[in-house]
C-alpha cells in the first residue's frame, strides 16, 4: 500500500522513519550502513535515531495502556485501522491533557484559589449541602 502511496508522500514531503533493518525507499528513510564516527553519515543516524526513539517510545506507552493490543487483533484486517485510529486518538488526547495540567499559569493557579475559596465560602453558608453527600 505504501508503494502505491509514495509519490503522493513525496510530493507532501511526508517520509516515514525506518531502521537499518528496512531497505531505503522513496517514502522511507534509514539510517547509513556502516557510517564512519564523526561524520556528516554519523551525524545524520545519531538525529535520525534520536527522532525514531520518540515514536518507539509513543508506540510502547500505546501498546501498554490499550489491553487490545496486548495480543494478536481478532477480526478482518481492514477492520484494524480503527482500531489503531481509535487508540492513537485517545492516547493523543491523554498527552494533550497531561500537558495541559502541566501548563498551570499564575492567573489559572490564583483562579483556582479563588474557586476553591468560593466553593469553601459556599459550604461553609450552606450546612445542608457538604460535598461527597
Amino acid at each position: 500500500m505504501l508503494l502505491v502511496m509514495a509519490e503522493t508522500l513525496r510530493r507532501q514531503g511526508l517520509y516515514l522513519i525506518g531502521d537499518s533493518a528496512y531497505a531505503l525507499r522513496s517514502f522511507l528513510v534509514t539510517p547509513y550502513d556502516n557510517a564512519k564516527p564523526n561524520t556528516k553519515e554519523d551525524n545524520f543516524n545519531f538525529f535520525l535515531s534520536s527522532k525514531r526513539i520518540y515514536v518507539e517510545c509513543a508506540f510502547g506507552e500505546i501498546d501498554r495502556r490499550w489491553g487490545i493490543l496486548w495480543k494478536a487483533l481478532e477480526g478482518e484486517l481492514s477492520g484494524h485501522k480503527y482500531t489503531i485510529d481509535s487508540c492513537l486518538r485517545l492516547h493523543n488526547f491523554i498527552v494533550e491533557y497531561r500537558l495541559s495540567k502541566e501548563k498551570t499559569t499564575e492567573e489559572d493557579s490564583y483562579e483556582l484559589q479563588e474557586l476553591e475559596r468560593a466553593s469553601n465560602d459556599f459550604y461553609g453558608s450552606n450546612p445542608l449541602e457538604t460535598p461527597g453527600v
